[in-house]
């Protein structure tokens, strides 16, 4: 059951969740990674390791 709807046919099932999953796995801040979302902790984390290389 998906937001009030019996969902028979599991492809139906499929295409209804997959776009909720993709939104919590991808845009909603995670508690695990410092209630940042996963692209704004990759950024933040690429960030801290370019001001850690430094020149030759």
């Amino acid at each position: 059951m998906l937001k009030g709807r019996t969902v028979f046919r599991p492809r139906r099932a499929k295409s209804l969740i997959n776009p909720m999953a993709f939104e919590y796995n991808f845009n909603r801040p995670h508690q695990s990674l410092g209630y940042l979302t996963p692209v704004e902790y990759i950024e933040k984390e690429l960030a801290k390791a370019d001001s850690k290389v430094s020149p030759m």
